[in-house]
């Protein structure tokens, strides 16, 4: 990913959502940058703004002003493969994201 490719990730301890996204941007080697909106009061009423006074998380904001929140596993590896890939968007690339969970399944 472009270096100038920012992602803030607002979450909280007590979410499995944001740990979810975590591992995924991880998994991905994207970089993000990780504010927990119960620490911080400031981006807590950012949330709350952009959620219509709902603290949701996680709340994922992309470089290019997308917002998704509490997005399930296909919609942040669409987004992200948008991001990876963003001259095939919208073709199959043929790149699949595969979760811990789903790893080993047989199809």
């Amino acid at each position: 990913m472009e270096e100038n490719t920012r992602i803030i990730l607002y979450r909280t301890v007590w979410c499995s959502g944001t740990w979810f996204a975590r591992r995924l941007l991880d998994e991905h080697q994207i970089s993000y940058q990780w504010v927990d909106i119960d620490q911080d009061p400031r981006a807590a009423a950012y949330v709350e703004e952009i959620n219509r006074g709902y603290r949701s998380v996680p709340t994922i904001i992309f470089s290019d002003g997308s917002i998704l929140v509490e997005p399930s596993q296909s919609q942040l590896e669409r987004k992200l493969g948008a991001l990876l890939f963003p001259y095939d968007a919208g073709i199959d690339s043929g790149v699949s994201y595969t979760s811990p969970q789903s790893a080993g399944r047989g199809s």
